[in-house]
């Protein structure tokens, strides 16, 4: 259980994250039951994402997965319906989970960390060093 702050934080047309995807999920006539055995998503998670109770949700790349797959199900731009997701979830969260949630990994695998790509870096130097030596104690030579 996550220990995010659990109230509706509404954009600038006033509706909510939770609002959006229930709008959009009563437009196509859709229960949550329905959803629910379409996405394999617990119909607790699809409820508590309606009502923006994101403490309810799981953590992670899961809470994630599920707002895209309940986006997908209604018809929602999944981006869309993400980055209002994540600015929902910001205003919710205490500044200090936010900063330790920023500062514990990067949002996107091509941006590692500095001592990351400095690590991977002399693995790739020392491999390629070991081959070399090999090659030139075997007698082969570079072409």
């Amino acid at each position: 259980m996550n220990t995010v702050a659990s109230h509706p934080t509404r954009d600038r047309e006033g509706i909510s994250s939770g609002e959006c995807l229930r709008r959009a999920r009563e437009s196509r006539g859709l229960t949550l039951q329905q959803i629910a055995q379409d996405t394999k998503i617990p119909l607790r998670h699809l409820d508590a994402l309606e009502r923006d109770e994101f403490a309810a949700l799981p953590g992670g790349i899961y809470r994630r997965a599920e707002v895209r797959a309940f986006a997908d199900a209604v018809g929602l731009d999944r981006h869309v319906a993400l980055a209002r997701f994540d600015r929902a979830l910001e205003h919710a969260m205490p500044p200090a989970a936010a900063s330790s949630i920023d500062a514990r990994a990067p949002h996107h695998p091509m941006l590692a960390s500095g001592r990351t790509r400095v690590l991977m870096t002399a693995a790739v130097a020392v491999t390629t060093g070991a081959i070399a030596l090999a090659m030139s104690a075997s007698g082969r030579t570079f072409a």
